[in-house]
């Protein structure tokens, strides 16, 4: 299930919670106010200890998939002489 967000216009109390996504919540438990809670963006958590940029990322895997293209390609040769 999603994970959201909400705060309360009212009380500015801020909660994360966990619910269907056809369902919204509208009242606020700690203040007892109807139509007062607001979804609020999901708050990005970055965690820049052990991360690789993207470019690196995929610098890694074409360098990994070229290597297992080019023992594929051997192994294929040694297939070909095989036969």
């Amino acid at each position: 299930m999603p994970r959201y967000f909400y705060r309360c216009d009212n009380c500015k109390h801020q909660f994360e919670t966990v619910h269907s996504i056809k369902e919204n919540l509208d009242h606020c438990e700690e203040c007892d106010t109807k139509d007062a809670l607001k979804r609020v963006p999901f708050p990005i958590r970055i965690n820049k200890k052990g991360t690789q940029k993207a470019g690196n990322i995929v610098k890694d895997f074409i360098k990994e998939t070229t290597e297992e293209i080019k023992e594929e390609k051997k192994n294929l040769k040694k297939k070909e002489f095989k036969t």
